[in-house]
């Protein structure tokens, strides 16, 4: 019979998922997940398998905890505009946040080694295609109500508004100037405003 859990599996995978968000896959250790989560190695192997397992396990957390609340604005009743108006007034918020120096877990991922994994690839890729759907479907909408002409090319603007904020959330990790940041957030909600 096997010994027993006797720790919070929950928040064990909420400071795993923390460490590779601060840390990335490659530089986190099975040691430094250890010391973190403060449980011994038989405990972290028997519950959450190896580090590529408890990375998987970290993402799919971060997408359920995370990432689907970035998305909610987005996903709402009401006009296309004021979707992607409050989705970027939410990211303006998360840039502002103390913890928007780690940058996001899904893009520091798809920019590092582990992206490599083919298991890994699709985690990232369907998540990434989460959100740009998300904001495909809003700018569909808006055209819809006649807030956009329809004579734009709703594939080239989901394409501008995502590589608008993805440098963002990259220029935010690797500079911190969250005023900086602010502003072209900011921008980018005017410019809209002017479609």
């Amino acid at each position: 019979m096997g010994r027993k859990v006797e720790f919070d599996q929950e928040l064990a995978l909420k400071k795993a998922m923390k460490l590779f968000w601060l840390k990335g896959f490659e530089a986190t250790s099975i040691q430094d997940l250890v010391d973190r989560l403060k449980i011994n190695r038989f405990s972290l192997y028997n519950t959450f398998g190896d580090k590529k397992s408890i990375f998987i396990k970290s993402l799919i957390l971060y997408q359920e905890s995370v990432f689907s609340k970035l998305l909610v604005p987005l996903k709402e009743k009401g006009s296309g505009k004021n979707r992607l108006n409050n989705y970027l007034s939410l990211l303006q918020e998360q840039i502002e946040h103390d913890s928007s120096f780690m940058g996001c877990l899904i893009q520091n991922s798809s920019l590092s080694f582990v992206a490599r994994d083919k298991d890994i690839a699709g985690m990232l890729l369907k998540i990434h295609d989460e959100l740009r759907k998300s904001i495909h479907n809003a700018i569909e909408h808006a055209i819809a109500e006649n807030e956009i002409s329809d004579n734009t090319d709703v594939s080239i603007l989901t394409e501008f508004i995502l590589c608008h904020i993805q440098g963002l959330i990259l220029l935010q990790r690797s500079h911190r100037e969250t005023e900086m940041m602010t502003g072209q957030v900011e921008y980018l909600r005017r410019h809209i405003d002017t479609w």
